[in-house]
Parts: C-alpha cells; sequence; structure tokens
C-alpha cells in the first residue's frame, strides 16, 4: 500500500492525474515475498517494472483475505507505471530534502507504538523501540514542527526564552481514515526514531540518464 502511494503521489505530481493503482496487483505479482504476510516495497516496485506498469483499483480491486491469488497483470490496462526506484541516504536532513524537492517517498519503521496510537508526535528512544527492527512500511508525505511554550525560568532581561519547537515527519498508515489522526501519524524527527533511516525508497516516473539494475535484498 504504501508503494502504491508512492506511484499514485509522483504520477500526480508529475503529470497533474490522478490515478488509483491495484494494490492487489503488486500483491499477487510480487517476486521477492508474500505481500500479504510481510512483503518488500522494492519488490513492489520491481513488480511494476516487470509487468511495465499496473493497473487501476477499479479494474483490479484489493481482496481483503489473506488466501493466495493468481496473478493477473497481463489482463488489465497500465494507468501508471514507473522508470526506476531508488534508495534514499539513511540520514533524515537528506530525506527532508528529497521530499520537498520530489515528494512523498516510503519508510520503513518499528510499527510497536501505533497499536495504541492515537494523535500527537510520537516520541521514542531505540530502548522502547528499536530502530534496527523495522516491520511496516509507510507513506512519508511531509515535516514540520510543532510550537509549545517553554515553562523556563526568567532571563536577566526578564525576557521569557522563546518556545520550544518539536520536529516531526507526517506519515500516511494504510490502517483506514478512522486511524490515528484522520488515518496519518507524526513520529519525531531528527532521531532516526523507530528506524525511520533504515530504508527510503521511491519509485521515479522520469527517466534517468542512466538507468541502474536492481535486484531484491537477500
Amino acid at each position: 500500500m504504501a508503494a502504491a502511494g508512492n506511484i499514485e503521489a509522483l504520477w500526480g505530481i508529475n503529470f497533474l492525474e490522478f490515478v488509483n493503482v491495484s494494490v492487489q496487483e503488486l500483491l499477487d505479482c510480487g517476486r521477492c515475498g508474500d505481500g500479504c504476510h510481510g512483503g518488500y516495497v522494492w519488490d513492489a516496485f520491481l513488480t511494476v517494472l516487470n509487468n511495465s506498469g499496473v493497473a487501476s483499483d477499479s479494474d483490479y480491486p484489493f481482496q481483503a483475505n489473506f488466501r493466495p491469488h493468481r496473478c493477473h497483470a497481463k489482463t488489465y490496462k497500465k494507468v501508471a507505471w514507473i522508470m526506476d526506484f531508488i534508495f534514499l541516504p539513511d540520514d533524515e536532513e537528506s530525506i527532508a530534502q528529497y521530499l520537498a524537492t520530489y515528494g512523498p517517498i516510503t519508510v520503513t519503521i518499528n510499527a510497536k507504538h501505533l497499536k495504541l496510537y492515537q494523535k500527537g508526535v510520537i516520541k521514542a528512544r531505540p530502548t522502547t523501540c528499536d530502530p534496527q527492527f523495522v516491520d511496516h512500511s509507510v507513506l512519508l508525505v511531509g515535516f514540520g514542527s510543532e510550537k509549545s511554550e517553554g515553562m523556563g525560568a526568567k532571563t536577566v532581561s526578564s525576557q521569557s526564552r522563546p518556545p520550544r519547537s518539536t520536529p516531526y515527519w507526517i506519515l500516511k498508515n494504510s490502517w483506514g481514515a478512522q486511524w490515528g489522526e484522520e488515518g496519518y501519524f507524526r513520529l519525531h524527527r531528527g532521531s532516526n526514531t523507530c528506524g525511520i533511516t533504515k530504508y527510503p525508497v521511491t519509485a521515479r516516473v522520469q527517466k534517468p540518464h542512466v538507468k541502474p539494475q536492481f535486484s531484491c535484498p537477500p
């Protein structure tokens, strides 16, 4: 779902055209894992490349069950395609710069704190949310800062300290609009919270000068 959201966002940004791509095709036709039981974002992108595009969700709708399905990629017209995909540097400043320049990307995080999430910025230390154990892919759509008035002591000039600011990422989950902040959540930015920098990946819809070769990670 994160991979599909990435393609939809980039297609809209680059071509000013709304598409709703088939998540079920990505699940049925993947090669590097079983999407229903923990697939890989890069496998979804490889699937789109191998099938020369992806069908619409209306033609190839999502099946809300975990039983295996046959791949029907050749049956339906393609509504979107990608030129390639890339892994971004594992650095939050670089990720923010890419996001602001090109649009949403996919990230894979430790989902431990999402189960009970309702609202606000998730702050977690490595001891409470292991950044090396990532198990849930989501779409990174933006970033910002949340300001809160500081309660510190007065300075010599009797002026209060400036408001504190909490930087955060804005991410879209795949659990429906009734979950979290209308389907979205915020994660602390600048501390690799829950391993957000481990696998930042994005499709590209503009043809590069040299098309790189990709393979599934071990």
